[in-house]
């Protein structure tokens, strides 16, 4: 049983740190990158209150980045897309 509790002890943390690892920032303006790609992603645009396109290079941007539109609303805005 103690071993149990240690083992608990010890993944948990590292579940909830993981986690925040992956947090996204709906807030942020779309980022296209340093990159040269055209690629199509979605965005959070917080002053419409919608998930948008814009171009992304490939590399670099930041968190305010999904590839299919489902994917911005379920992080960002769910229950309006």
């Amino acid at each position: 049983m103690m071993n149990v509790i240690i083992v608990i002890g010890i993944i948990l943390p590292v579940l909830c740190s993981i986690s925040n690892a992956e947090e996204v920032d709906c807030t942020l303006p779309p980022e296209t990158g340093r990159c040269k790609a055209n690629i199509f992603r979605y965005f959070y645009n917080q002053s419409a209150a919608e998930c948008q396109t814009f171009i992304y290079g490939g590399c670099e941007g930041n968190s305010n980045n999904f590839e299919t539109k489902p994917d911005c609303c379920r992080h960002c805005s769910p229950g309006n897309c």
